[in-house]
C-alpha cells in the first residue's frame, strides 16, 4: 500500500514539473521566459514582500485541502492521493498484482469472503488473494478449481474425480462437499465417507451392511438383489440392506443367507432341523424337498425341506426308513423292536421294505404285507402251503428254478435292465412248446430257457420272471393273445407285468427279440406296441 502511495505522490509532482519553463528547448516556453526575466523585482517581491502568507497560503495550504478531501473521503480507494484524477481510481473486477489475483469492489479489494462472477462462485482470503484447490471455509470444505482454464478458483460443484476418488460438491449449499450421507449420481445411491469419498466395496453403517460397486458403469452404487461378490452369493435388500440369517426366494427355490450375508450350501442345521440346500448347477443355494441322492447316499426332506431322520418316508409305492444321520437305511434292521428287511440292490426299490417273499443272499424269506418278518407259520404261495421256519425262511421254496435265476443275476448283476436283456438275448426256438398240464408254468418255462439258453416267447417271458421275483419286484408272468393285422384275436404270446409306484407296466422280452423295438417299461395301448387281449395273470 505504502508503495503504492509513493509512486501516486511521484506521478504527482511530475505534473507540476512539467509546468515549470526551466529548458531552452520548449520552443513556446522560451518566448515565455523573458517576462519573468525583465520584471523579477517589480512583479516578485510584492508578492513576496506584500502578500507572503496571502499568495502561498491558498495554493498551498487552502487550495489542495479543498480539492483533495472530497476525493479522499468519497473516493473507491485509500491509496489516492490529494490531487490524483479521479480516472486512476481501480475499476471492478478482477486484477493480477505480483502474478496473483484479486478482486476490487469500489477501489478496494474483497477479502474474506464469497463473490460470484458470471454465475460462478469465487473466494477471496484474508489477504484478498484469489483461493484454489482444497479450502476449508466456515467449517465447510471446499474444492476451488485449480486449473487455469479461464475458471481459475471457481468453485466446483456436482460430481468431481480428485486423485482417484470421486466426491461430490452439492450445489445446494454452494458447493459444500458431502460427507457421511448418501447421494444419488443417475446409476444410484452412493455413499460419501466422513472424508468425502465416495465409498466402494463392503460397508457398515448404523449395523446394516451395504455393498457399493467398485468399477463399471454402476461405480459407487449400492447393489440392490442378487449379487455374486468374489465367487460367493449374496442378497440385498430394495435399500441396500445384506440380507443375514434368512430365508429368501431365488427364483429357483429358497435359499438361506447366513451371519455373514453368503449363500449357504451343503448341509445346514438351523433351529434344530437339517436342510441341504444345493451345492452345484443351476439351482445352487436352494434348499430340496423328497427324495435325494447326496454324495452316493440317499436322503428325504419333508414339504419344508427338513431333513427326515428316525422315522419311515413313502417313496413310490415302498416305505423305506431314515437313520439317526438321515440315510436310507438297508439291509436287516431292527425297528422298534420289529425285525425288517430294506433292499440293499439299487434297482429302483433301493432302500424299500420287503413285503412279499424275498431272495436275500441264498434264501427265501416270509414278510407280512407291513413288511415285519414272519417266522414260526406257514403260508400259501402259488397255490401251496408252505412252512416258515423260526428265522423267517420259506422252507422248500427256493426251488432249483429260483437257483438257476440267481446263478444268471449273479453273472450278469443283480438288475432289472441285466435280467431283461438276458432274457431278450435267448435264441427264439419251438413256437409250439406248451407247459404240460399240472406244471407252474413259470417254473416249467424258466427251468427250460435256464438249461437251453433258447425258447419262444414264454420261455423269455418266465426266465425274466423269476430274476425279477429275486430283485423283489411285485412281477406277475401272463398269457394272453396279440391282435391280428386286422384287431382280431391273433397269436398265443406269454409276457410279464411289474406294479411299480401303483401303475402297472409291461415287460415284453419276446417284442424285443422279435421286433427290434423296446418292450422295456412299457404300457397297454400305447403306440409303436402289439395290442394284447385276452390275457390273465397266470403267477
Amino acid at each position: 500500500m505504502i508503495e503504492r502511495v509513493m509512486s501516486l505522490l511521484l506521478a504527482v509532482v511530475s505534473l507540476f514539473s512539467l509546468a515549470v519553463p526551466a529548458s531552452a528547448d520548449g520552443g513556446e516556453d522560451i518566448a515565455a521566459a523573458p517576462t519573468v526575466a525583465e520584471e523579477p523585482a517589480e512583479n516578485l517581491e510584492p508578492d513576496a514582500a506584500e502578500e507572503p502568507a496571502e499568495s502561498l497560503e491558498p495554493d498551498v495550504a487552502e487550495g489542495p485541502t479543498e480539492s483533495l478531501e472530497p476525493d479522499v473521503a468519497e473516493g473507491p480507494t485509500e491509496d489516492l492521493e490529494p490531487g490524483l484524477p479521479p480516472e486512476n481510481v481501480i475499476p471492478n473486477g478482477w486484477h493480477e498484482l505480483g502474478g496473483k489475483w484479486y478482486y476490487y469492489l469500489g477501489g478496494e479489494p474483497v477479502m474474506d469472503d464469497w463473490i460470484v462472477d458470471e454465475g460462478r462462485r469465487y473466494h477471496l482470503n484474508g489477504s484478498g488473494e484469489i483461493d484454489a484447490g482444497w479450502c476449508q471455509i466456515d467449517g465447510a470444505t471446499y474444492y476451488l478449481n485449480g486449473q487455469h482454464d479461464g475458471y481459475y478458483g471457481a468453485a466446483v460443484l456436482g460430481w468431481k474425480q480428485l486423485g482417484g476418488a470421486w466426491y461430490y460438491f452439492d450445489p445446494l449449499t454452494n458447493g459444500a462437499m458431502a460427507a457421511d450421507t448418501w447421494q444419488p449420481d443417475g446409476n444410484g445411491m452412493c455413499y460419501l465417507g466422513e472424508d468425502g469419498k465416495m465409498v466402494t466395496g463392503f460397508m457398515e453403517l448404523d449395523g446394516e451392511t451395504y455393498y457399493l460397486f467398485p468399477t463399471g458403469k454402476t461405480n459407487g452404487t449400492r447393489a440392490t438383489g442378487w449379487q455374486k461378490i468374489g465367487g460367493d452369493w449374496y442378497h440385498f435388500a430394495n435399500d441396500g440392506t445384506m440380507t443375514v440369517n434368512a430365508w429368501q426366494p431365488d427364483g429357483n427355490g429358497m435359499c438361506y443367507l447366513g451371519g455373514d450375508g453368503k449363500m449357504v450350501t451343503g448341509f445346514m442345521v438351523l433351529d434344530g432341523a437339517t436342510y441341504y440346500l444345493q451345492e452345484s448347477g443351476k439351482r445352487v443355494g436352494t434348499k430340496v424337498t423328497g427324495w435325494q441322492e447326496i454324495r452316493g447316499a440317499w436322503y428325504c426332506f419333508d414339504a419344508s425341506g427338513a431333513m427326515i431322520t428316525n422315522d419311515w418316508a413313502a417313496d413310490g409305492g415302498n416305505l423305506c426308513y431314515l437313520g439317526e444321520d438321515g440315510r436310507v437305511l438297508t439291509g436287516w434292521q431292527t425297528i422298534d423292536g420289529v425285525t425288517y428287511y430294506l433292499c440293499e440292490r439299487h434297482n429302483g426299490s433301493f432302500g424299500a421294505r420287503s413285503v412279499r417273499p424275498t431272495y436275500i443272499k441264498g434264501q427265501m424269506y416270509m414278510f407280512d404285507t407291513d413288511g415285519s418278518l414272519v417266522t414260526g407259520t406257514q403260508v400259501r404261495l402259488l397255490g401251496k402251503t408252505w412252512n416258515v421256519d423260526e428265522k423267517g425262511v420259506i422252507v422248500g421254496y427256493l426251488t432249483d428254478t429260483s437257483a438257476q435265476a440267481a446263478a444268471v443275476l449273479n453273472q450278469v448283476g443283480w438288475t432289472l435292465r441285466s435280467a431283461f436283456n438276458w432274457s431278450v438275448g435267448l435264441t427264439y426256438y419251438n413256437r409250439a412248446l406248451r407247459a404240460p398240464s399240472g406244471t407252474i408254468h413259470s417254473d416249467f418255462y424258466a427251468n427250460y430257457g435256464f438249461q437251453n439258453r433258447r425258447g419262444n416267447c414264454y420261455v423269455m417271458a418266465c426266465t425274466f420272471y423269476q430274476m425279477a421275483r429275486l430283485l423283489g419286484y411285485e412281477v406277475y408272468f401272463v398269457e394272453g393273445h396279440v391282435a391280428n393285422s386286422r384287431g382280431g384275436k391273433g397269436a398265443d404270446h406269454g409276457w410279464t407285468e411289474i406294479v411299480q409306484d401303483g401303475t402297472t407296466y409291461v415287460y415284453d422280452p419276446n417284442f424285443t427279440n422279435e421286433m427290434g423295438l423296446n418292450g422295456f417299461k412299457i404300457q397297454y395301448g400305447q403306440r409303436m406296441t402289439w395290442r394284447y387281449q385276452y390275457y390273465q395273470r397266470v403267477a
